[in-house]
């Protein structure tokens, strides 16, 4: 039976403290999309300038970032949808009045609080099947399904 190794508990310590004290690795190199994420806020910039896909592909090729214009295109697509822009028109509050509960209480009985309240986006009805109480909806059978019964 092979013998066990000890270590001495302020190695360990010491050496905890040690790892904890070393400053974050920086890569030496990046993956292309990472690179262009990384490289992002500069070229949506450059298309807000009005710079096309092809014209910023020959500027990152410059600074030896190989890309096509059509991978680039799906990268911006990509990394567009995952930070989504905030809207243009945030949604404004509707207020309304709610008369007090006991006016019976109330000195001021002819002024009603105002509340805020968000709005509510509507949804989507729902339409189900016609329903008879005395007999509930049941579903058509799936084709196939004879062979199992």
């Amino acid at each position: 039976m092979p013998k066990t190794i000890m270590i001495p508990k302020a190695a360990v310590d010491e050496t905890i403290a040690m790892f904890g004290e070393l400053p974050a690795k920086q890569p030496s190199d990046y993956p292309l999309k990472e690179a262009i994420e990384r490289i992002l806020p500069a070229i949506n910039g450059l298309v807000k300038k009005g710079y096309n896909l092809d014209e910023i592909c020959t500027l990152l090729a410059q600074k030896e970032i190989i890309v096509t214009s059509s991978r680039l295109k799906q990268y911006l697509r990509d990394f567009n949808k995952s930070h989504p822009k905030q809207s243009r028109k945030p949604r404004l509050p509707v207020v309304t009045t709610v008369p007090a509960l006991s006016p019976a209480n109330n000195e001021n009985e002819s002024q009603p609080e105002a509340t805020v309240k968000p709005q509510a986006t509507p949804k989507p009805e729902v339409t189900k099947p016609a329903t008879n109480p005395d007999k509930p909806y049941k579903s058509p059978p799936k084709p196939g399904a004879e062979q199992f019964k």
